[in-house]
């Protein structure tokens, strides 16, 4: 019984000394920065500064015992963690990317070590006056895309007009009916071919072939008159001065009726 007592005694003798001989660290992490303190009850000495990749080492001699291991989460330092070597201990503190340069402060019985923290990028906003200027940007090259293939299209069925009928011949001119909706008159031999040209389609309207209707149409794109002196064929043996809007119902008409087919 005498001897449990003594060996009872024994141990917590030792676990006395033993903590009594060890020092303490705490860490304080925030925001911008990790602080880690260490507390001698015999104090330290020759203290160093390490650099690695992601690491810092801070090293220094003591003969106190220092336990000490912590993960973060959410935080540029990713752990931290003494390393005993002997009297030389070893605080490590890794970092998922390149961490700046501690502020090592040193008293008699006291180690504090601080790590600063890079500030993050702000973020954009996504309703701020940026936005909305690039959206009108955005907006603005979508109109302008629109408009380039509108107009290459627009040359492309003009170009089909020539390329569609056989031989050589010359493109007299153009007459504009409404938005999207064109008359060309194409000269091949001793006949005008006159085609409805829209943003779909190309359609011969009429050929006309009687010498004097060539002869007024021709005429007419030469004086650049009125469209009326030269759609005058559509109703053969009516005056010079027939009224514009019947011509361009008479045309109309028959652009509908080449689209029913």
């Amino acid at each position: 019984m005498a001897k449990i007592r003594l060996l009872t005694a024994a141990f917590l003798f030792f676990l006395c000394s033993f903590s009594a001989n060890a020092a303490a660290v705490k860490s304080e992490l925030t925001d911008n920065s990790l602080r880690i303190s260490i507390q001698f009850e015999k104090g330290y000495s020759d203290v160093n500064i390490i650099k690695l990749d992601k690491s810092y080492i801070i090293s220094f001699q003591t003969v106190e015992e220092a336990v000490y291991s912590e993960e973060f989460w959410d935080s540029p330092a990713s752990q931290a963690y003494i390393h005993s070597e002997g009297d030389r201990k070893k605080l490590i503190v890794d970092f998922e990317t390149a961490a700046e340069e501690p502020k090592v402060e040193t008293a008699e019985k006291g180690l504090d070590v601080t790590f600063s923290f890079a500030a993050a990028p702000a973020v954009p906003s996504a309703t701020g006056p940026g936005a909305y200027v690039r959206m009108v940007t955005g907006l603005a090259v979508v109109v302008v895309i629109i408009l380039v293939i509108y107009w290459l299209t627009r040359r492309m069925l003009s170009r089909r007009v020539l390329s569609e009928l056989p031989g050589s011949g010359r493109l007299l001119g153009k007459v504009d009916l409404e938005i999207r909706k064109s008359l060309f008159f194409y000269e091949l031999g001793d006949a005008v071919y006159i085609f409805g040209v829209t943003d779909m389609s190309v359609n011969l309207i009429e050929k006309v072939t009687d010498e004097a209707e060539v002869h007024k149409i021709k005429s007419g794109f030469a004086r650049k008159g009125e469209f009326g002196s030269y759609l005058n064929f559509f109703s053969k043996g009516s005056d010079v001065k027939t009224d514009l809007d019947a011509s361009r119902n008479i045309i109309r008409e028959k652009l509908k009726s080449i689209k029913k087919r």
